[in-house]
């Protein structure tokens, strides 16, 4: 019966600690703004446009369905992103291999 008492007051401790820690952290900063948002690895697709992040050392090849039933192959670099088209035109992106032809 202690050893429950006592984790509860740990955990009612640690999270008073943390509720203290970020409150300090936005006080001392004014307002706290949202953290920008990182691109994600691989397809993603933003309202407009459709891209494909490599999150990786090396440079590979994928393969990008677009919606009128076709297909291309592109090359992205090392942690980069590549810009694959209009969101209404491609379907989606994947991985193939590293390395391009």
């Amino acid at each position: 019966m202690k050893k429950a008492n006592l984790a509860k007051q740990m955990t009612t401790m640690a999270a008073a600690l943390v509720t203290a820690g970020v409150l300090s952290v936005g006080a001392a900063e004014g307002t706290a703004a949202a953290a920008p948002v990182a691109e994600p690895c691989g397809f993603y697709e933003t309202s407009t446009s459709a891209y494909y992040r490599h999150c990786g050392s090396t440079t590979i090849e994928i393969r990008v369905d677009y919606w009128n039933n076709t297909s291309g192959y592109e090359c992205v670099g090392p942690w980069s992103t590549m810009y694959l088209g209009r969101k209404v035109d491609v379907d989606y992106a994947v991985y193939q291999h590293v390395g391009c032809p």
